[in-house]
Formats: structure tokens, C-alpha cells, sequence
């Protein structure tokens, strides 16, 4: 039928009609179809939402039941639009090679314009940014990406500034085959029409024409620390000042509300070192100021303001070096106090956590304490952030994976970007937390490499897809002279590349990771690296998920006892299979209590490890803001408050806590 096929016009907020051609994968239409995602206006609903009545019209009752009802139904929308956001992107995914006048959703790069967000499409009022380095501005695709998350980052960053009449478009992104998409509701904009603050052409013009506007920016700015800065237009005749990057973009919206867009660079970049830490020269990367930025937490807690702009061309101004140096004081401080402190933070909770019932939020004091104020302020952030408070076995692999999960929000929470995973490594001493660290950027690496494989496949066949990944899967694996290469020349080098390590002298760090008899396999936590990667690429081997699901079902002390007396890992491996542990297999955790790792190496042992028929089906995998995870806590939290059934209301509270925690994960400064 037409509706079933996904041929219909669907009239969006610009009065313009975009039209949906037949399509070979109607299933995805369907969906949408079903969700009602083609005659809805997002940004009108979102942003009705988060409009808040005023508390001097209504009893605290009535607001409390209006709240929750709000936050229902918050959480709602941003989930229907989630979910038609990711069937829209598969399908734009899936068409990605095909000839345009075959696809069913039309490029629309052409009439918007603008060349760093990448390829665009627009559907049933959503409209969505293919991040690829189509125009050879980063240095390859896995940087676009990461603009694109960069581009959510400063949108909830702007968004929890909380500036009355600031508003910013619901948004999510979608990764599926080795592609981001970047979807967010189609506000009400006409470009350079409406624009009144920034610039759209690369600083050939600079508005900054509705000072109501500017002065809700530079409110916004001063809650982030961005320090304002004067930006030049390219022919150096006109200059304003603004509160952010100069290519964050401000509108008066057709509805007369003030809307900010393109939001990937309201933080500013880190300084590139010139030279490594044997002083030899390095080449700048392409387009680096456009993904390695700062993370928000460390510009929040900053002694000094940092510029958006600063080490960019816009930022050019008679200003321009104290801006740098500045960065560069920064960066310094990052690299020089922060990591080092951060380490032994890691440290001291892997020894706390041998004491399941300590606290160690005390050791976050000594890993912030690099920040500017009073030390009673540093106290109170500290015992209000950290959150690893519990043990952590590492013989539980499974449990491993959510701890992985903690160790990158703890760093996100400290002001530590990713990037630094393997500089910790070299800093910190337990040999536990060293594995932790080195397995999880491994795992990146392993995402980083099949998604570059995956994006070289130009069909829309799952098979190929799955059968890129057993191929990898093998490589990563097995014992063979291929493996053994793969290891040296692609795995290492691509993990020093993607996660450079500290401009210091290797003598300052525990582990020399220059040393030509630097092997990575003898850090790395083979189980925990299986699953943490398939987890990042979004797969499951199915017989190993349930023999893991069901050995959670049945475990009981008797069976904790039996995993203690089980076979060694190396018991499982015969010649000629696919798995062996390296030669320094007692670096790996042992296997004394947790029947998963016993079960995953013989996974890994069997001849029929990484068949493409055991592997589920591919996919995507959605990051939403914190304001959905956020708003569904406070829903459950108000219904838990509402009921009088203990029982019910105990239940209600760890949801919502558990919606809160993931809130925090996504964004760890969100202290609501």
C-alpha cells in the first residue's frame, strides 16, 4: 500500500513539502508509521514541554501533579522520536551507496547549506546530519563523528544552563554500520534570514543583531566559563564579540523564540603539542580543533575563562595569543596535574574496593583539586560527584562490563577525555586497574577499525556485515601469523595513534610503552575485550549470551564454590583451536569465582567460535540527552512520592534511581 511503502508527503515547519519515494526496506516506514512520527510537529511539542507554568498560579499540588504529568510526557516524546529518528537513519544508512534518485530519502545538502555537519536529509520534521568527512575536514570519518557527538555535548551543555527563552532542538544520535547520523527536530528557521548571532559562511559575515539574544548567551557562556572573545570577519572590515564559537548559530525563530543551533564546537579545543616526549616534531592533524576539544567538566572548574575560538582561524584577533597561551596553560594543567591525580585516584579505589563497605568519594577531593576557589567548594563538589563506591570484582567479567561503563564516567566526571585512557595507563600502578584501562581503549580501537571495515561495504546485506566482524573477530583471536601481525602493525599502532600517550619522558611513567618489547596482548583482558567490544558495536554472540544469562539464573553459593575448583583458562585450549592466551597468560585475571570467564574461554577455545550464524543481528545504537533518562527519574520519583503502597513506592524509587544513574552517564556534571 502507499503508507506501507512510506510514498507520502509529509509538510514540515519551512511550508515546504518532503517527499518520501518508494522504499526497499518499508518495514522501517511502517514503524514510523506506527509511532505517528510522519504528521508530528517535534519542536512545537518539545518545546510547549518545557515550557513551566508559574509557581505563583498554582498550589504545590497542582504543580506537582502538572510536573509529573510534564515529565511523562517529556519522556515520551523524546522516546517516539528516538525511535523514528533511528528508523529514518537506517534507512538513510542503508541507501547510503545507492544513487541518489534511487534512494527513498533524498539528500537535502544542497538547499541547507553548510559543509562541516555533513551530508543532510530531512523527514517527517526531523533532520538529520550524515557525519562523514565528505569534504576532507578532519582527517577522516571516525573524526566527523566525533563532532557529532560534540554537537549533542554542547546542546545539553547549553540546554542545563537553564537561560529562560534560550532554545535548543530535541536531538539524538544514531550509529549503525559504521555511521552516525545526528537527528534533531526541525525548528522553525529560514537560514541567513534568521540568523542574529555567529556566523553561517565560515566568518565571511558576523551577526550579532538582537542584543536580548546576546545577552542570554553571554549568560549561558559565564555558567560554562567560556570567556568572550573578539571574533574578525575574513576580509578583517567588521567584528563582533561573542560568548561562544563564532559558528554556533543563533535565530530568531518563525515563532518569534530564540533557537540555537550547530552547537559542536561551544567548547574549546585543547593545544596540539609540536613535539612528542623525545622532542621530535609532530604534524599537526587535519581539522583537529574541530574534535579534540575540552570536556565541559574541566572548562567548568578552569581558574580562567578558555575561548572557543581560540587556536582557530576565526579567533584571529590583536588577542589571539593570550587566548592560546591560555589553552595551552590549560592543556598543561590537564596533562601535567589533573592525570596524575586522577591516577591515583584509580589506584586508591582499586584498594578501597577491597573493602566492599568503604567509601572513597574522599579520594576525588586530591583528583580535583586542581580547580580554582576555596577548598570547602572543592570538598562539597567532590563529595556530591564520585560514585564509585562499591567493589568490583574483577573475576566477575560480566560485572566488568558496567564498571568499564563507571571508569569513563569517572573520567568524564574529573574533566578526562577518552583520549588520555592509555597516558593513565602508563600512570597508574595497580596492575588490576592498568588492565581495565588498556582492555577498554583496545575495545575502542576494535569499534574504530570494523567500523572503517563496514564503511568500505557498499550493500545493504547483513550478512557482509557480520561476516567483516567474525573476520576481525579472528584476527583479535586466534593464534595465527595474521593474528600476530594484525596485533602489531594495525591494533598497536591505531591505539597510540587514536590514544596518544603523556608528553613526558617515559622514565616518569610506570609502564614504557615505547620499549619495542611493549606487547599489548599481555595487558589486555581477553574475556572482558570480547564482550566490551561486541557491547560498543552493538552484537551478541548468541550462545554465549545465554549460557552467560543462564548461569546468572542459576548461580548459587554451591556453584561459586564449583567455578573456584574449575579447570584453568589454559586447560580449555587444545592445539589447533582458535583461542590461546599469550605467553604471559598469568597477567590475566585468574579464574577463581566467576563461571562467565570460564565460559567465554572455552567460547573462544571452541572450533566454532565466531560462526556468522551466531551472531545477532546488527544494531543501531542511540544516544539521546540526559534530559529523557533525567525526566523519566523525576516521573517515577513523583509517582513513588504519590503512592501509599510501600512496597510499590520502594520499586518506583530504584527506577528512578536507576534512570538518574543514567543520566549521569551520559552527562556527569548534571548535579540536579
Amino acid at each position: 500500500s502507499e503508507s506501507d511503502s512510506g510514498d507520502s508527503e509529509d509538510e514540515n515547519v519551512f511550508g515546504t513539502t518532503t517527499k518520501a519515494s518508494v522504499s526497499p526496506f518499508p518495514e522501517h516506514f511502517q514503524r514510523v508509521i506506527e509511532l505517528n512520527g510522519r504528521e508530528f510537529d517535534w519542536n512545537r511539542e518539545y518545546q510547549s514541554l518545557n515550557r513551566l507554568p508559574k509557581a505563583a498560579e498554582q498550589s504545590l499540588e497542582e504543580l506537582t501533579r502538572l510536573d509529573m504529568e510534564r515529565s511523562l510526557k517529556l519522556k515520551k516524546l523524546a522516546s517516539n522520536f528516538a525511535e523514528v529518528a533511528t528508523e529514518l537513519a537506517v534507512i538513510i544508512i542503508k541507501e547510503y551507496f545507492l544513487d541518489d534518485d534511487l534512494k527513498s530519502i533524498k539528500s537535502v545538502t544542497r538547499s541547507k547549506g553548510g559543509v562541516a555537519g555533513g551530508e543532510k536529509y530531512q523527514l517527517y520534521g526531523i533532520f538529520f546530519k550524515l557525519s562523514t568527512d565528505w569534504q576532507h575536514l578532519y582527517g577522516g570519518d571516525s573524526y566527523a563523528i566525533k563532532a557529532a557527538e560534540h554537537e549533542l555535548k554542547g546542546a545539553m551543555s547549553l540546554l542545563d544552563c537553564r537561560v529562560r527563552g534560550l532554545h535548543l532542538p530535541l536531538m539524538a544520535v544514531v550509529r549503525y554500520r559504521g555511521y552516525t547520523l545526528l537527528a534533531q527536530s526541525v525548528v522553525p528557521i529560514s537560514g541567513s534570514s534568521t540568523l542574529c548571532y555567529g556566523t553561517d559562511d565560515s566568518g565571511v559575515s558576523l551577526v550579532n543583531s538582537q542584543p536580548k539574544f546576546t545577552r542570554k548567551m553571554k549568560l549561558a557562556g559565564e555558567t560554562l566559563n567560556l570567556k568572550p572573545h573578539v571574533v574578525w570577519n575574513r576580509v578583517g572590515s567588521h567584528s563582533e564579540i561573542y560568548h561562544t564559537a563564532a559558528d554556533v548559530e543563533g535565530h530568531v525563530g518563525l515563532d518569534g523564540k530564540f533557537y540555537v543551533i550547530d552547537t559542536a564546537r561551544v567548547f574549546p579545543p585543547t593545544a596540539f603539542r609540536k613535539r612528542n616526549r623525545f622532542g621530535l616534531p609532530l604534524s599537526k592533524p587535519k581539522g583537529v580543533h574541530l574534535y579534540r576539544l575540552f570536556r565541559p567538566e574541566f572548562v567548568k572548574l578552569n581558574p580562567i575563562p578558555l575561548s572557543s575560538d581560540a587556536f582557530t582561524r576565526l579567533g584571529a584577533s590583536l588577542k589571539q595569543k593570550v587566548h592560546n597561551r591560555e589553552v595551552e596553560e590549560a592543556t598543561n594543567r590537564l596533562e601535567g596535574d589533573v592525570l596524575p591525580k586522577f591516577a591515583c585516584f584509580l589506584d586508591d579505589r582499586y584498594q578501597s574496593s577491597l573493602l566492599p563497605k568503604r567509601s572513597i568519594r574522599h579520594s576525588a577531593q586530591s583528583a580535583s583539586s586542581w580547580s580554582s576557589g576555596s577548598s570547602a567548594v572543592r570538598t562539597e563538589e567532590s563529595d556530591s560527584t564520585s560514585m564509585l563506591t562499591r567493589s568490583i570484582d574483577f573475576n566477575d567479567t560480566s560485572g566488568l562490563l558496567p564498571e568499564l561503563s563507571q571508569l569513563i564516567t569517572e573520567m568524564h566526571l574529573h574533566g578526562v577525555n577518552c583520549r588520555y585512557l592509555m597516558s593513565i595507563f602508563e600512570l597508574v600502578e595497580s596492575e588490576k586497574m592498568r588492565k581495565l584501562l588498556v582492555t577498554e581503549a583496545t575495545a575502542r580501537v576494535f569499534k574504530h577499525l570494523l567500523e572503517d571495515r563496514w564503511r568500505r561495504i557498499l550493500s545493504h546485506d547483513d550478512a557482509l556485515y557480520l561476516s567483516a566482524l567474525t573476520d576481525m573477530l579472528k584476527s583479535v583471536f586466534s593464534r595465527s601469523r595474521e593474528s600476530e601481525h594484525f596485533w602489531v602493525e594495525d591494533m598497536t599502532h591505531s591505539l597510540f595513534v587514536r590514544f596518544p600517550r603523556l608528553n613526558r619522558a617515559a622514565s616518569h611513567c610506570i609502564t614504557d610503552t615505547t620499549d619495542s618489547r611493549f606487547d599489548l596482548r599481555e595487558h589486555v583482558d581477553f574475556p572482558l575485550l570480547l564482550m566490551r567490544s561486541l557491547q560498543l558495536v552493538g552484537v551478541q554472540i548468541a550462545s554465549l549470551a545465554d549460557e552467560i544469562d543462564q548461569s546468572y539464573l542459576n548461580k548459587s553459593s554451591d556453584s561459586v564454590e564449583n567455578d573456584r575448583n574449575a579447570d584453568t583458562p589454559n586447560d580449555h585450549v587444545e592445539d589447533g583451536e582458535i583461542f590461546e592466551l599469550p605467553s604471559s597468560s598469568d597477567n590475566i585475571v585468574a579464574d577463581s569465582s566467576g563461571s562467565e570467564r570460564s565460559r567465554i574461554l572455552r567460547y573462544l577455545s571452541s572450533r566454532m567460535a565466531f560462526q556468522v550464524e551466531d551472531l545477532s543481528k546488527i544494531q543501531p545504537r542511540v544516544k539521546h540527552t540526559n534530559r529523557i533518562s533525567f525526566e523519566e527519574g523525576t516521573a517515577l520519583t513523583r509517582m513513588a512520592v504519590s503512592t501509599v503502597d510501600k512496597v510499590k513506592a520502594q520499586r518506583l524509587f530504584e527506577e528512578a534511581n536507576s534512570r538518574f544513574s543514567a543520566a549521569v552517564q551520559i552527562k556527569p556534571n548534571d548535579y540536579r
